[in-house]
């Protein structure tokens, strides 16, 4: 049985992203003065806006790579976006969420978990190759081998 989800400490809210109403102030004071002005908050936006989503870009397209990948990119991106966007923040909040969740999981519940990402996975694969054949760029010995699987061709 999984431990309650309050198992590890709650991160402590900080209010970073831009609002309106109630704002606090920002400790960084270059930040700080580009807020100050409309002309200024609407740049440091767009400047945030693009670097964020061009880390969660750089962050597919690295996800091929072996180790973490895209992972430590995309949630680098996250960060970056929630400094200055409520949506974001919330999104990091929701993720932060399910990542203490599975923190607190024992090992079997773990190991089952992976297990299943795994079977799924496999059964995905194995879907699309009967459905579009095995590819003509394997080499000859690949080929052979996925022809042995049950409704491929």
């Amino acid at each position: 049985m999984a431990q309650p989800v309050d198992c590890l400490p709650r991160p402590v809210r900080a209010g970073g992203a831009t609002r309106v109403d109630h704002e606090r102030p920002d400790p960084v004071k270059w930040r700080a003065r580009l807020k100050a002005t409309p002309t200024g908050r609407y740049w440091l936006r767009i400047a945030v806006a693009l670097l964020g989503f061009g880390l969660i870009i750089a962050a597919g397209l690295t996800g091929w790579l072996p180790g973490p990948g895209g992972i430590p990119l995309f949630l680098t991106g996250l960060a970056v976006l929630s400094s200055e966007f409520l949506w974001a923040k919330s999104v990091n909040r929701w993720l932060m969420r399910y990542v203490r969740i599975y923190v607190c999981w024992n090992t079997n519940t773990k190991r089952l978990f992976w297990a299943s990402i795994f079977v799924m996975v496999v059964a995905i694969w194995w879907i699309s190759l009967v459905i579009a054949g095995i590819p003509g760029w394997l080499p000859q010995w690949a080929s052979a081998l996925l022809d042995q699987l049950p409704g491929v061709d």
